[in-house]
This record gives structure tokens, C-alpha cells and sequence, in this order.
């Protein structure tokens, strides 16, 4: 039975270099615009399911530098969540009481 690392690894080494130069696009893309992974679903046209496992279990086997800078992004993100939220909510109720 192989442990953890040992599937993880062998999830790089079977990600061609198509895959790989596409991760590493999306990531200099998000690095550039600081967008959030809906945004970069938008952009490149993937689910946002695979753009998260590319960017947080793919990337840091190709760049570790560029996959820091994302985990950056992605916590920054994740903080904003809430009070993006709250703003969107606020937005519908004021548009619907009109």
C-alpha cells in the first residue's frame, strides 16, 4: 500500500508538461491580478474544484516560491470572504426593498 506522500508524488510525475505550464499560468495569473479562485474559474475555463487542487496540492511540487506566494492569496482571500459577503447580502436586500 502506498502512503500519502508516495500518491501525492506520483500525482506530479503523471501531470504532463501541458499541466504543468498551465498551473504555473494560473498562478502567475493569480499572483498578477490577486483575483480569487471564482475569478480565475472565469478566466481559465476549469471548475473551481480543479483550479484549488492544481494550485494548493499540484504547485508546490513544480514551484515552491510561486506556490508561498499563492498560499498568501489564498489566506488573504479567505479573510475578505466573510466581509465580501456580507456586502453582496446588503447589496440584494437594498435592491430588493426598492
Amino acid at each position: 500500500m502506498r502512503s500519502k506522500f508516495q500518491k501525492q508524488r506520483s500525482l506530479l510525475f503523471e501531470q504532463t508538461i501541458e499541466v504543468q505550464e498551465r498551473i504555473i499560468k494560473e498562478a502567475n495569473y493569480m499572483i498578477q491580478t490577486r483575483c480569487t479562485i471564482r475569478q480565475l474559474a472565469e478566466v481559465f475555463p476549469m471548475s473551481k474544484t480543479c483550479i484549488h487542487r492544481d494550485l494548493v496540492k499540484i504547485l508546490p511540487y513544480i514551484s515552491s516560491e510561486l506556490s508561498e506566494s499563492i498560499r498568501e492569496i489564498l489566506n488573504e482571500n479567505s479573510i475578505e470572504k466573510h466581509a465580501r459577503g456580507g456586502a453582496k447580502t446588503k447589496l440584494l436586500y437594498s435592491k430588493s426593498k426598492k
